[in-house]
């Protein structure tokens, strides 16, 4: 038996390698336009659309569905001129429908965090105000009062 000939190459080696440089190059280019193009979108709040093809003057957007595909036609003019302004040469913007987008799921928000104080001064307002109320309000508004002294500790 014959040895195998032809070993697994590790990637990187691959990349390094230059008679296959020009696909590193090539999709270092399509991860900052991918990133330019999510950058422009936001702007508008568009989401899950991605720029699928950009050459001959043409950039083609696939969307997740016909609902922001109507939506992207109404901002055509808006988003033409926005992406004129990242890529100069582009004459026109077209747009299709890839159904397998809607499965990519947006990164999360990271949530805002109330951290707001109740002064010790405005904890003794909302007490004089408390006592002059129902006491079913001004159990209420005593808790927020003593909210004070909690977030202190």
């Amino acid at each position: 038996m014959a040895k195998r000939i032809h070993q697994p190459i590790d990637l990187d080696h691959l990349l390094h390698n230059r008679q296959f440089s020009h696909f590193k190059e090539s999709i270092q280019q399509r991860r900052q336009l991918q990133l330019q193009t999510q950058q422009i979108l936001s702007k508008f709040h568009i989401q899950n659309c991605q720029l699928v093809e950009l050459s001959h003057g043409k950039a083609l957007i696939a969307t997740p569905s016909a609902a922001w595909l109507t939506r992207l036609q109404q901002l055509k003019s808006v988003l033409l001129s926005e992406f004129r302004q990242t890529y100069p040469g582009l004459i026109t913007l077209e747009f299709k429908i890839n159904p397998k987008l809607a499965s990519i799921k947006p990164e999360p928000v990271p949530k805002i965090i109330n951290d707001r104080k109740i002064s010790p001064q405005s904890a003794e307002y909302i007490n004089q105000v408390a006592e002059h109320m129902p006491a079913e309000l001004s159990e209420k508004m005593k808790r927020i009062a003593a909210l004070c002294g909690e977030k202190r500790k």
